[in-house]
């Protein structure tokens, strides 16, 4: 990538003094333009305040993705902010002010990676009504059979994760300027820009200011996951050859609830292509290692269930079921299914969800050759229900 120097280690060489503006005040930063910006940014004073006024201009500045790529030095810039606090993962000591850095240069990467979908809560449910029109039929006529749900471009990871501080919202919300051009995306990847965050995954401690970092990365890989644009098989590929599903599985196991949602979320998206489904479950080991990892993500959602993470979950388990007897011993897969799948302990979660139940119906059906129906209390309330809600409209037609 000609815009970087050889190594994001080493000392950059800036230019001449006479390229950059005059010295500024770091509180009339704000009436700059994103290019002027760009030459401050070199300036280790004002680079924080630079990449916070350049996240701000997201929706004002259209094209700031290809600016932030083009300009010299800049991403190199950010990929300096990123690699500083290597030093400080083991022992953890890293500081919440670090945090926010880092956070803040990420965001400017994940701005360039985004769906730049208004709704991508909704954009995930109409995935799943998809797959309950279609996957649902195919699947009672070849019960191991179900079509491939039409890749789409990931949701966005901040949706239904709850409360959180303003340092992880900024960041986690600012989704949308380097991963949101497609040009961008693609050089992002052609670059291999993304391993330079995967020692963020990497479980150094539990501290809030590396969760911060973590799950702003997360959100940055969880939007170049998007495999719908033409660069989308590159994209794939380049994730499955920097085994990022094994990074992914380590956070979904002994990282806190946000992450384990978001990295559950790209595992997903990898599961659902055909090429990553085959890598994943190339060899028995792969496919076990995943699957006790879905195993103890259900255990730990039992106590207080998620529907989101939970249709991730499930997404997965649904993937995996339609070849797991060409993996090895059907038993063994079979035993590795939480019984809280089934029994009643997401009952009321999945009531009031239909794309999500029927979900769970083609997972029982792969599985067992069979339907699944939940229990006698939960189809008499389910049925009351209707017959309520249809003497409603009957009423109201008279």
């Amino acid at each position: 990538m000609e815009n970087l120097p050889k190594s994001p280690f080493s000392e950059s060489t800036l230019g001449s003094s006479s390229s950059l503006p005059s010295q500024k005040n770091p509180n009339d930063l704000g009436a700059l333009t994103p290019n002027q910006l760009m030459l401050l940014i070199h300036d280790a004073s004002l680079r924080e305040e630079v990449m916070h006024h350049l996240y701000e201009k997201k929706d004002s500045c259209k094209n700031l993705a290809l600016l932030l790529w083009n300009n010299f030095n800049t991403v190199y810039m950010l990929l300096l902010e990123v690699t500083s606090v290597y030093r400080k993962f083991s022992p953890s000591m890293l500081s919440m002010k670090e945090a926010t850095r880092v956070c803040c240069a990420l965001a400017l990467f994940q701005l360039g990676s985004g769906s730049g979908s208004s709704s991508p809560g909704l954009e995930f449910k109409s995935r799943f009504r998809i797959m309950y029109r279609f996957g649902i039929r195919s699947s009672v006529r070849s019960r191991d059979r179900i079509p491939n749900r039409s890749p789409g471009s990931c949701p966005d990871s901040s949706v239904g994760l709850g409360s959180r501080s303003g340092v992880e919202l900024k960041s986690s919300v600012a989704c949308r300027v380097l991963a949101n051009n497609p040009e961008t995306r693609r050089s992002l990847i052609k670059a291999k820009i993304p391993c330079y965050f995967y020692p963020f995954l990497k479980p150094f401690g539990d501290d809030e200011p590396l969760e911060h970092v973590r799950i702003t990365t997360l959100g940055v890989l969880g939007d170049l996951t998007k495999f719908d644009d033409p660069y989308g098989s590159h994209a794939l590929h380049f994730f499955l050859e920097s085994e990022v599903v094994p990074l992914c599985l380590k956070c979904m196991d002994v990282c806190d609830k946000m992450s384990r949602k978001v990295a559950t979320l790209i595992v997903m998206n990898i599961l659902t292509q055909e090429r990553g489904l085959t890598y994943c479950c190339a060899t028995p080991e792969r496919f076990f290692a995943i699957v006790q990892v879905l195993r103890r993500v259900v255990e730990k959602l039992s106590p207080k269930p998620c529907l989101l993470h939970l249709e991730y979950v499930i997404q997965c388990y649904v993937c995996l079921s339609k070849i797991f007897r060409s993996i090895g011993p059907c038993d063994a897969f079979v035993r590795q299914i939480p019984p809280q799948l089934f029994d009643n302990t997401f009952r009321r979660t999945l009531l009031h969800d239909h794309e999500a139940s029927w979900m769970l119906q083609v997972l029982h059906l792969n599985i067992y050759g069979c339907l699944y129906f939940p229990a006698i209390e939960g189809r008499k309330k389910i049925a009351k229900k209707a017959v309520s809600s249809s003497k409603g409209k009957g009423k109201g037609k008279k």
